[in-house]
Parts: structure tokens; sequence; C-alpha cells
């Protein structure tokens, strides 16, 4: 049976089915169709290829070009459509094409792995998106065959050989040299204002003080060329009297975006620091002390309620996650789309916010991608406590928290202890 509003699509369809080739001759199609479920509700179909068409037309107009490259993620993809009381699910897989090199084909040949970066982003965050690679070699291989495929490799050289100007050594080979296979863009928070403002690129790498080394050997040279001291680009960010972290002007504002493509194309990175083993990126050393404040408490996000959820659903290893939290993340999604879009969420806010959360995986699976999406649900709203600071206890308190005079900065503080008899002197930033 064919519906549609208009006579026109119908009759379209019509022609189509009598011509060649048909949905069911062609292999990408077949393959994917093979691993429907029979005992899901509803089985859908994506022709990657067109897909994007569809999406173009709902995009905001600065994005078409991002919306484009959806063309370009796989052939085909079949997902099998299941409604539970608290959340809807859609898995399944997406094929690549055989006679062309999509973005899936660089993650079909890495091995699904445990995440290690995850423990560093902060709690509350408004999005993330994090992928995880078991073969970098492979993954640069590949990455650069599909910017080949898709244009982009003249652009990539040409960027690449600006940071090499700019910094005197080849940036790519140093940066692989010390990246350790995990990626992040960390939204901490959405301004209406400026959607991109709170943003983060976090790279695990392989130890700090090798990275620190060759991120300060890189930007030495390029503050010898503009005859300033290494001190010009650093700043001190004191946590407290015990914990300090330094921050550094890296000099442009797109490296991560230079290596990786479209998936950071919206982070500001002008700063960097190096915390543990990861290499972060920020547009503002405010928005980098905002994340080491929430570091220093061991504020993660595996303790948010909202994500504990979703993490509950996910597998323990893949090779791509996503989160949202949609109270805070609604105005950075819907930014992509056209003011027609925007609306009609705006008009259906109270609704929409019920599916309190977005959450995305996928890993190579038989040569092919497989892809588990959740949109988690419930009647009653769930949202974080805005607090002004929070501070974990080991255990629940025991005693009434006492506030005291600090006696070294004459500062008021908490004096609390909990259930294993802990002591613990809390001070403004918890």
């Amino acid at each position: 049976m064919l519906l549609s509003e208009s006579t026109i699509f119908v009759e379209d369809a019509i022609r189509q089915m009598s011509t060649t080739p048909k949905l069911r001759d062609i292999e990408d199609f077949k393959k994917v169709q093979k691993t429907a479920s029979s005992n899901s509700e509803v089985n859908i179909f994506i022709n990657n290829v067109n897909i994007s068409r569809l999406l173009m037309l709902v995009s905001a107009k600065e994005y078409k070009d991002l919306f484009s490259s959806f063309s370009s993620l796989a052939s085909w993809t079949s997902l099998d459509l299941d409604v539970d009381n608290n959340y809807i699910q859609l898995n399944g897989f997406s094929k690549t094409g055989d006679k062309r090199f999509d973005m899936f084909d660089m993650f079909v040949n890495q091995q699904p792995v445990s995440s290690q970066l995850i423990n560093i982003i902060p709690s509350g965050v408004a999005a993330f998106s994090l992928f995880c690679l078991s073969d970098i070699k492979k993954f640069r291989e590949d990455y650069g065959k599909y910017l080949n495929q898709t244009g982009r490799l003249r652009n990539y050289r040409k960027g690449m050989g600006r940071l090499k100007i700019l910094y005197g050594e080849d940036f790519e080979d140093v940066f692989y040299s010390f990246f350790e296979g995990e990626a992040a863009v960390v939204s901490l928070a959405v301004n209406n204002l400026d959607i991109n403002k709170d943003k983060l690129a976090i790279f695990r790498t392989k130890g700090s003080s090798m990275v620190k080394d060759n991120m300060l050997k890189m930007l030495n040279n390029y503050a010898k060329q503009n005859m300033k001291p290494l001190s010009y680009y650093k700043k001190e960010i004191v946590i407290d009297r015990d914990k300090s972290f330094d921050i550094y002007n890296i000099a442009v504002n797109d490296i991560p975006y230079k290596l990786f493509g479209d998936l950071f194309s919206q982070v500001p990175a002008n700063y960097f620091m190096v915390v543990d083993n990861y290499l972060i990126f920020g547009g503002s050393q405010k928005v980098l002390s905002d994340f080491l404040h929430s570091y220093v408490l061991n504020k993660g996000i595996k303790s948010d309620i909202l994500y504990k959820d979703c993490s509950q659903l996910f597998a323990s290893k893949g090779n791509y996650k996503f989160y949202s939290n949609t109270s805070s993340a609604l105005p950075l999604l819907t930014n992509y789309f056209s003011q027609e879009v925007k609306d009609m969420v705006n008009k259906n806010k109270e609704n929409i916010s019920k599916f309190y959360s977005t959450c995305y995986q996928f890993s190579s699976a038989n040569n092919m991608i497989f892809n588990n999406l959740f949109f988690m649900y419930s009647e009653s709203l769930k949202e974080r406590p805005h607090t002004i600071w929070e501070s974990g206890l080991d255990a629940g308190v025991k005693m009434k928290p006492v506030i005291v005079n600090n006696h070294n900065t004459s500062e008021k503080e908490i004096l609390v202890q909990d259930e294993n008899n802990n002591l613990y002197l809390l001070n403004s930033l918890g």
C-alpha cells in the first residue's frame, strides 16, 4: 500500500516499482535486510545516500554542507524499532558501499573498545560525543582514504601545512605520536547567545609529560618566531592553595577541526591544557577553568543520574558514543535546523522534554556497523538540581555540618563527618 498527500509522489513511486534495478536486487540493501528482526514492532530501512537530501531540506543554511556529508556515512541502514515504558529504542546495522569508501569504513576495521576517556567527562554536561579506536595507525590510513573520497584531502594537507609553518614541526606526526585512540567533544553547558562557547575537545594521550613536552616545544617554536617568551602564552589557574594548572594560548583556534574534521568543527580551541594523560582544548580560559573545578571535585559523568539511565543500556565496549541531556542541550541540537523546525520544537517543548536524554552508540561488527539509539522517557521530568557547588563524600553524613573559620585565610568553611568517620573541611569551591 502506498500512501501520500500528493498524487505526484504516488505516481512516481509506482513508476519506480517498474524500473530496474529493483530494491530487492541491490546487494547492500539485501545485506542489511537480512539483519532486520522479525520480532520488532517496526523495521526501518534508510538509504544513507538519499537521506541527506531530506535532512538538508530542514537544516539551517550554515549546516547544509554538514548534513550533505551524511550521504557518505554508509550505503544502507536497517533499524528495528521497539517501544518500552521508559524509552524508545532503534538498533540495527549499517552497510558501507562496496564501490566507495564511506565514513563508517574508518571504523569497520576497528575493534570495540572500553572507554577510559569517559571517566574525565564532568557530571551535568549538556552533551558529549566520543570515539574510541583500537588501531590508530589503521584509522589514520583510512581517514586519508575518506578525505580523498570526499574531495577534502587537499584542504586537510593545506591545514597541516599551515600548522607546520606556525609551529616548526609536522603537527600531524607529533600528534599521532602521543594520541592514544580516544577523542571527545563535550558541551559543558549551552548559552543561547553563543551555542558553542562552552565546548571542549578532549584527547587521551600516552602520558602527560610526553604530550606536554611536545606541545610546549611546538608552542615555543611559535613564540620564538614572534619574538616572545613562552610565558607570554601561559596562564596559571589556581583552584585552591594546593592545586593549580597551566593553560596555554595555542595561537590558532581550530586544531581539533584541522585534525579530525566535522565532529570538531564547532569547537573553539584557542587554549589548551594537560590534565593527567589528557590534552584538552577550549575556547576560553573560563571554560577550561570550569572543567577543572569539576575535575578536582571528582564530579564525573558516571555519577550523573540522567546519564546512568543511558549507560545501563550501552554495551561495555564500542567505537562511538553520544549523549545529550534534553533540557540542557535542546538549543544546541535545534541550532542545526531551520527556523520552522525550531518553532515546531519550541511549540512542543514540554512534551519533547519528557524524552529527557538521547543516547547513541555504534560498534564494528561482522564487517558492518551496529547502531544502538535510545530516547529515554519519563512522564515526570527529571532535572538535575542547580547547585552553586557540590562535594562528594565517601559515605552518608553522620553529623550536622559546622561552619568554621579557616585559620590561614579567615574564610568560612564547612566541617562535616561521614558515617565512615572521615572528617572533611570544605572550602567555597567544594
